[in-house]
């Protein structure tokens, strides 16, 4: 997703940075691609990595009542595999946010090299930040 999503999450970024002074942001299960890109923007922010992990994880947590619908109709298949997801959140942003900083040197080079201004960088670190 990080590197298949790249220049869709800059066009993202960008509405979110010219949308100010408030925005909300969602995906149809609202936390894969969701999570990503909050992610990416908390991490441009300078929130600690444990922290973004958390806010991860916490998704989870407030989607359960949407989960337990969702289940009723999930195949065998999709069950286990959201099971693991579940399972496995924390190590999956990581992962994520690993994959940023190592194959594009953070997540400022990532928005950067993907269509992201400089200006709108600072513009973002400046609206996220007090």
């Amino acid at each position: 997703m990080i590197d298949a999503s790249a220049a869709r999450i800059a066009v993202i970024v960008d509405a979110l940075v010219s949308s100010r002074p408030s925005v909300l942001f969602h995906c149809l299960g609202g936390r894969d691609r969701t999570g990503i890109l909050a992610a990416l923007v908390l991490s441009v922010a300078g929130v600690p990595n444990v922290l973004i992990d958390d806010d991860f994880v916490l998704s989870d947590e407030r989607m359960a009542p949407r989960y337990a619908k969702w289940r009723e109709s999930f195949t065998r298949t999709q069950i286990a595999r959201a099971d693991r997801a579940r399972s496995e959140a924390r190590a999956s942003i990581r992962a994520a946010l690993w994959r940023v900083r190592t194959r594009w040197g953070g997540p400022e080079r990532y928005l950067l090299t993907h269509g992201i201004s400089g200006g709108l960088l600072d513009q973002l670190q400046s609206a996220f930040v007090d």
